[in-house]
């Protein structure tokens, strides 16, 4: 049985504050619920979040909004470090992702279902999603996990999919790996995809969506963090005059080279950000 991923779903922020961050991203905020293991009740968790939603995948801020309720680990990894600890890719049927992913050889544990209340034009929503997680000791680069919508209406909200800078699709995920072989190995178990590229890089190329494996000598910066770490995205814009427009007019450092623009992660809660066209 393979794993069948089907596109790069979203990726998760750790900000340390949630206001701050929110005024680079600019999204409404919400607080997570949801079973702390399979199977389990529906808990308060101890995160909230605001996402910035795309046509195609999105990108969530999440932080410790009451350190009192269960947060798994990312009390102490926000804590360790400002910058992207989330990977969600998505999923058809999670019940057989989870065994898929079992066959592989992988610490999986089963389906927990996770919810948020949304916003939206008709009055509260509840969103919600059922979650494949992955053994932290199986994937030491982040919380990377395969996730189903089960609302997808609640959250991709016709109003919430326009942006000054032309964003339009979560087109990549970087991550820095120690061992790129080991690691290209364990994320074709993982995606069901095999990896392509030569010297310090290998990209899996999903339905929708890459996901980008690189060892230090292929980081975006010198001062990225050191492996193993998820370290960057890629958004695809509409028009990158668009994009660097709004990025001049809120004072936000970046730098554009070609068909790329790079904003300094300094802006953007650690994250190397880069835009690139549709």
């Amino acid at each position: 049985m393979a794993v069948r991923t089907t596109d790069l779903d979203h990726v998760g922020v750790g900000a340390r504050d949630l206001d701050a961050a929110a005024r680079a991203y600019e999204r409404p905020f919400a607080r997570h619920a949801g079973a702390v293991e399979p199977g389990g009740p529906t808990v308060q968790r101890a995160t909230g979040n605001r996402c910035a939603m795309l046509k195609a995948g999105y990108i969530e801020l999440i932080a410790i909004i009451d350190p009192k309720l269960p947060s798994g680990d990312m009390a102490a990894r926000i804590a360790a470090r400002e910058g992207i600890h989330i990977v969600a890719f998505g999923c058809d049927d999670p019940g057989a992702t989870n065994a898929a992913l079992k066959e592989a050889g992988f610490g999986a544990r089963g389906t927990v279902y996770l919810e948020r209340m949304v916003d939206t034009p008709q009055g509260p929503r509840m969103a919600k999603f059922d979650r494949v997680p992955v053994a932290a000791s199986d994937v030491p680069e982040g919380v990377i996990f395969h996730l189903k919508h089960l609302t997808r209406d609640a959250i991709w909200q016709p109003q919430l999919l326009k942006h000054a800078n032309g964003a339009v699709a979560l087109d990549e995920v970087v991550i820095h790996v120690a061992d790129l072989a080991e690691a290209a190995r364990r994320f074709e178990r993982q995606l069901g995809v095999l990896g392509a590229g030569n010297g310090g890089t290998r990209t899996f190329t999903l339905p929708r969506g890459r996901c980008i494996l690189v060892d230090s000598t292929a980081l975006p910066r010198a001062d990225a963090p050191k492996a193993p770490a998820v370290v960057g995205i890629t958004v695809a814009t509409s028009s990158l005059d668009q994009a660097e427009t709004a990025l001049k007019g809120k004072g936000v450092a970046h730098a554009r080279n070609g068909d790329r623009i790079q904003v300094d992660p300094k802006e953007t809660c650690g994250v190397f950000l880069t835009f690139a066209p549709a």
